[in-house]
């Protein structure tokens, strides 16, 4: 940038003034653009206008751009020059012939420029003129340019001060327009003022200096009595005479306002009696505002509010009650005599007679007057008030709001209190008696009772309301003789009555026993009284006890006593029936008395009834006596409440018997010793049988006779502690048969279960005898190899056992074949615990599942590792799941014959933050196993189906559902719903599912015949890859079959061909369109149309991206013929 005679700062305000920069197009400026090209003879002119950091150009001829970099501008350098810029040949110029606009478009070679100055000399610009040949220019040319450069200095200072003149109109207009709003405004406020003084209640009238009336409203002239024109420009004083008001003063007539009067105010007396309050004050500037109110009614209440208010205050002196009343802060405004006498004349604070109430009652106090001031409610409670004495006395006291403060809540509290302490100590007294005997009776759960035979009814106190059924929440405490006698159980009526018959004519004792009948059992009631007869009738008054718990007493003591008597015969014949015995043991003599069911028991004669105890010892099994004695002992040293004991014994004949003895001590020495201790003996053996069978049983395969789940974890345990304390190896070997679930789904139960028993016949073959087989379930079997050599002595058991099942099985008449696949971990080195190692070699049975089946594998410390990473894996899939952080992309399927799009199959796709393009084949398994596809499908569904909402009508949406989310229920209503939502036809939706959705599975059928009722398609997904797949076109009619890609693939044999054939030859019979997927060449796709598919899907037709892309119009051209 060149420096310039008028600093740059000026020279720009002085552009900017013009107000010309990126304006449109002008004639004027372009008609001189035209005239330079044809008066110079050049191809290129311009007016050029330099800003700060460009050259613009307001008018051109023979250039594009409207505008350029200043640091490049030719006129930069002209605007500098007082005589203008003149360059013949710029490519010889060494100021110029780097410029990019001589090397580079529009090539400038010649370059002439005039400056554009101002009134002031100031250059903003230059008329420029630019060939792209070199040339001469004389001075001629120079004064003819810069004429030009005049003009448009001429019409650069016009247009800015039109813009100038333009500018002035509009402030013109905008002031016009506020001056309009601001009357139109003050119109508005005056009506406002005028309707606002139309609607007073009060008289107003304003007076000037002079003390005329300026301004009134119509209720001055109400209260006045005034005619209006006797209120317009009339000095104050007459209008004051002429209404009449007595006592009222006004500045002198002809004077300024009375300084007396202003700000006066009071009340005057009209003529007629009514009385009007004036008030007077001073205006700014002279003048006063007086205004006039009728208070004739206000001042009439006022009085009788005074002499009401006085009546009270009389009676309030006379009352005996401590009367005060208090503000909302608790300071004093009256007190009546009595308040004086106790409180004092000033009547202390607060605080001080807080003070004169007793010290438990201070803080319910608080706690009352604290909700009062809230609420605004009358509180009453009763306290403790201290006397001069210092005694307390009880006082009932009450505070209620007497007068608001206009804003909702009590200015003012009247308060009172009245003595109350004698009636208070004579009702302690009372309830003190009246509780004490109240406590006695429901001690004694008894009840009085005053019975009127006359009037046949009886006052119940409340413990005889509850002991005769009654509720205490009746009305009364009087109850009927009906009443009575319909609580009364069975016939105790007759009872009862017969009682008082008694008491009526004999000695005048009643006393009877009666049940109540409850809806928890029957009371029993002893009833005591004794006869009254007086004036006031015949009574019977007396007790209602409750003696239910004596009788129950006595029930069970009838009801023990003959159990026994039932119990001993039952223990005899109990006894004799079970092959048991009695023994008696003597402790002092140590001598064991036994019955005939002992000897009967062992098979021994009866003779010997006695037997020392060392006879009685030998006969118990070795490894059963320490037990025995332990527990014996236990018991003899008051350990247990009692001795039982399982052991065996020795019968006559030899055998080894197992008995229960049970027993207890009956009988002590004077020393507390036990002396004496009596039991029973009950032979079990057939007990122990049974229960050891149970064992065996549970701990074997009921279907193969191998050890079962439960008992190899114990021997697995139990081997790992060993190699823990000991030492030693032992491997782990899990087996899964391959293919198995096909036998079962083909051939059904039996034959799988007869084939589960052959492989345990031939893996059991190969073991050694010390290892142990074990079958954990369905097709899945453990071995447990025992003994040193490893890791080879696994190994070449593992390659046995694949051997032998890879033989060919004859089930029923059929020889199939399976395969195996087996997970090896080893211990101590793999693993120390069961858990763990178990673990383990799962996971290295799942990666030779991996790795193709019918194979081993051992556990490697990286399966860990990729086992840890699946874990993270799920759990980062679970919070993608949850922020629905997936893609659905769509692939196109097309009509093999046209080249037309039939629609777009929905593939999810998994764009990990770290991970990256996550494999569909690496989560979505992963999202089955946990159930997470079901949140994942529905997300797919909807988006699908939303987006398809937006497709041509002719265009269907495919969806892969899970046979997880088929199985689960609600997914017809899912769809349901989704298609309601999106507005989506159900016949452009297609469902794929896969073979294996429909094994021996009647619910996923009822589901798909539900969702083509609602019509939706349904298509086979995967066709071809499965055992029976014939059988599923039979078991649900498809509306459309997709070949899998691996009968497609050029990699594909001629058997795939001709099953590619005969697959979509039997869709063609069955008239099910066929779409062959894995479409990646032309010449794949020229075979599939050449076959008879319907429709293709693949690569070459086109990859799954966000958004549905158009297929290739030319993509059957590329089909070779």
């Amino acid at each position: 940038m060149l420096h310039h005679s008028v600093p740059e700062h000026e020279r720009l305000r002085a552009l900017r003034q013009l107000s010309v920069l990126d304006t449109p197009p002008e004639t004027a400026f372009d008609a001189l653009c035209r005239t330079a090209c044809r008066l110079f003879a050049v191809p290129i002119a311009l007016v050029s206008l330099v800003d700060a950091d460009r050259q613009w150009f307001k008018a051109k001829c023979g250039l594009e751009v409207d505008e350029t970099s200043r640091e490049l501008a030719f006129c930069d350098r002209a605007i500098a020059c007082p005589d203008g810029l003149v360059v013949e040949d710029a490519r010889l110029d060494p100021r110029f012939q780097d410029n990019p606009l001589v090397t580079g478009e529009p090539r400038i070679v010649f370059y002439a420029g005039a400056p554009i100055r101002l009134e002031d000399g100031c250059a903003v610009g230059t008329v420029c003129v630019i060939d792209t040949k070199p040339r001469a220019f004389g001075s001629e040319e120079r004064a003819a340019l810069t004429d030009l450069a005049g003009a448009v200095a001429a019409l650069l200072i016009a247009h800015r001060e039109r813009v100038l003149m333009e500018e002035v109109h509009r402030k013109r207009r905008h002031d016009a327009e506020v001056i309009a709003r601001q009357n139109t405004a003050l119109r508005a406020h005056q009506a406002l003022i005028h309707a606002t003084l139309g609607q007073m209640d009060q008289g107003l009238v304003a007076l000037d200096r002079e003390g005329r009336v300026a301004v009134y409203n119509t209720r001055a002239l109400e209260i006045l009595a005034l005619a209006r024109a006797t209120m317009d420009e009339k000095p104050v004083l007459d209008v004051v005479i002429d209404a009449a008001l007595a006592g009222d003063s006004a500045p002198a007539r002809a004077g300024a306002a009375s300084p007396s009067s202003i700000g006066d105010h009071g009340d005057r007396v009209r003529a007629d009696g009514q009385i009007i309050e004036v008030r007077a004050v001073p205006l700014d500037g002279g003048g006063e505002l007086r205004t006039y109110a009728d208070v004739t009614a206000r001042r009439r209440a006022e009085r009788e509010l005074e002499r009401r208010e006085a009546y009270y205050r009389a009676l309030a002196e006379g009352l005996p009650h401590l009367v005060w009343v208090t503000d909302r802060t608790g300071r004093m405004l009256y007190m009546n005599a009595a308040a004086r006498r106790y409180f004092g004349e000033d009547g202390s604070s607060a605080v001080e007679r807080l003070a004169r109430y007793h010290p438990d009652d201070r803080e319910t106090l608080g706690a009352l007057k604290k909700h009062a001031l809230a609420t605004d409610e009358t509180i009453r409670w009763s306290a403790r008030l201290v006397q001069p004495d210092l005694s307390f006395r009880w006082h009932q006291l009450t505070s209620s709001p007497a007068r608001s403060d206009g804003e909702g809540s009590s200015s003012e509290w009247l308060h009172t209190a009245l003595d109350i302490d004698e009636f208070v100590r004579d009702r302690e007294a009372l309830e003190e008696k009246t509780s004490l005997l109240h406590l006695a009776m429901r001690g004694a759960r008894a009840g009085s009772f005053i019975w009127d035979v006359d009037a046949k009814t009886a006052e119940l106190s409340d413990e005889s309301l509850l002991l005769c059924g009654f509720d205490l929440e009746r009305i009364s405490s009087r109850v009927t003789e009906a009443e009575f006698r319909s609580r009364l159980h069975g016939g105790d009526w007759r009872t009862i009555a017969a009682a008082a018959r008694r008491a009526l004519e004999d000695d005048g004792v009643y006393d009877v026993e009666f049940r109540i009948a409850g809806a928890d059992g029957e009371r029993w009631i002893h009833a005591l009284g004794r006869l009254v007869r007086d004036d006031g009738g015949t009574r019977i008054v007396g007790l209602n006890m409750d003696v239910t718990e004596r009788k129950r007493a006595e029930a069970e003591i009838r009801r023990r006593e003959d159990a026994l008597r039932t119990s001993e015969s039952r223990l005899a014949l109990a006894l004799e029936a079970s092959r048991g015995g009695l023994w008696d043991w003597d402790l002092a003599r140590d001598e064991i008395l036994v019955d005939d069911g002992w000897h009967r028991m062992l098979g021994t004669p009866s003779a010997g009834s006695r037997l020392s105890r060392a006879d009685e010892t030998r006969t118990v099994h070795a490894e059963d006596r320490a037990l025995r004695d332990e527990l014996l002992h236990a018991h003899l040293g008051g350990e247990t409440p009692h001795y039982a004991a399982e052991y065996r014994v020795r019968a006559a004949d030899g055998r080894w018997i197992w008995v229960h003895d049970r027993a207890r001590i009956v009988a002590w020495t004077e020393r507390g010793a036990p002396a004496r201790m009596i039991g029973f003996r009950v032979e079990i053996t057939r007990l122990k049988e049974a229960e050891q069978e149970a064992r065996r049983r549970a701990l074997e395969d009921p279907l193969t006779g191998l050890a079962n789940r439960r008992a190899f974890m114990d021997a697995l345990t139990r081997r790992l502690s060993e190699i823990d304390r000991h030492g030693g190896q032992t491997a782990l070997l899990l087996l899964d048969l391959d293919r198995f679930k096909a036998v079962n789904d083909t051939m059904g139960h039996p034959a799988g279960d007869a084939l589960l028993r052959s492989v345990a016949e031939r893996v059991s073959a190969v073991l050694r005898r010390e290892d142990l087989l074990a079958r954990l379930g369905g097709d899945e079997f453990a071995i447990l190899q025992i003994g040193p050599g490893q890791p080879n002595g696994a190994r070449l058991l593992a390659e046995r056992i694949v051997t032998s099942l890879g033989e060919p099985f004859l089930v029923g008449d059929r020889r199939i074949s399976i395969g195996s696949s087996l997970g090896i971990a080893l211990a101590p080195g793999d693993a120390a615990s069961a858990e763990t190692l178990f673990a383990r070699a799962d996971l290295a049975l799942y990666r030779a599942k991996e790795n193709g089946r019918n194979g081993y594998r051992f556990f490697e410390a990286a399966m860990d590792e990729a086992q840890n990473d699946r874990r993270r894996l799920e759990l980062e899939l679970r919070e993608a799941v949850h922020a629905n952080a997936f893609e659905v992309h769509y692939q196109p399927q097309i009509d093999v014959t046209t080249g037309r799009a039939t629609g777009y199959e929905a593939l999810v796709r998994w764009r990990h933050p770290v991970r990256g393009l996550v494999s569909p084949a690496a989560f979505i398994p992963l999202a089955e196993e946990t159930g997470l596809i079901v949140n994942l499908g529905a997300f797919v569904l909807e988006h699908a189906c939303r987006e398809a909402g937006t497709w041509p009508s002719e265009l269907r949406v495919a969806v892969n559902i899970s046979p997880v989310q088929l199985r689960r229920s609600g997914l017809v209503e899912r769809v349901r719903d989704v298609l309601e939502a999106s507005g989506l036809a159900p016949e452009r939706l297609e469902i794929e599912v896969t073979e294996s959705v429909l094994m021996d599975d009647d619910d996923a059928i009822a589901t798909l015949h539900s969702l083509q009722g609602l019509g939706v398609r349904v298509a086979l997904d995967d066709f071809g890859t499965g055992y029976s797949s014939l059988g599923y076109l039979r078991r649900f009619p498809f509306d459309r079959i997709k070949i899998d890609r691996a009968f497609v693939s050029g990699r594909a044999d001629a058997h795939a061909t001709i099953i590619l054939r005969t697959i979509v030859d039997l869709g063609r019979r069955l008239g099910i369109p066929v779409t062959a997927e894995g479409v990646e060449t032309p010449a794949e796709l020229e075979l599939v149309r050449r076959i008879g598919c319907s429709e293709a899907q693949g690569y070459l037709v086109g990859r799954p991206s966000p958004h549905p892309q158009p297929v290739r119009p030319d993509l059957l051209a590329r089909v070779p013929a």
